[in-house]
């Protein structure tokens, strides 16, 4: 059963998963200082997947999984150019990444594909955030 937000409940989760998206873009930092380089790709997708949650819950629109928010998130927000298209691929690309690591063998992720992808998602979250609240 789904759970209907009036707009208080509505702006108090926005804002969780806008806090959520920031504590675990630091979490991606502790885990590359210490060459956790997989579990930081893992973190730094969800980073980005939390930011793009609070802006659906923002503007009413929902989805039960994680494919589903992808393809909300690109139907509303990049095909219309709301969101740079270079800067949605950030998070595409992540996606990618999350679950290859997470299912395939033999998928890793080492330090200079974080080092690249990481600045990207964090430009990622920063405009996301940004758009959220100019709405």
């Amino acid at each position: 059963m789904k759970i209907k937000l009036d707009d208080s409940s509505r702006a108090d989760l926005v804002a969780y998963r806008i806090e959520r998206s920031h504590e675990t873009l630091r979490e991606v930092d502790y885990l590359l200082k210490g060459g956790f380089y997989n579990a930081a790709v893992s973190r730094l997708y969800y980073a980005c997947y939390y930011i793009v949650v609070a802006l659906l819950v923002a503007n009413k629109l929902e989805s039960q999984t994680h494919a589903g928010v992808k393809t909300i998130f690109s139907l509303n927000f990049v095909k219309p150019r709301l969101i740079d298209t270079a800067l949605a691929k950030t998070f595409f690309k992540l996606f990618d990444l999350r679950h290859n690591n997470d299912y395939e063998d033999y998928c890793f992720c080492d330090r200079q594909t974080l080092e690249k992808i990481r600045p990207a998602a964090g430009q990622f979250i920063d405009t996301v955030e940004a758009l959220i609240k100019s709405e």
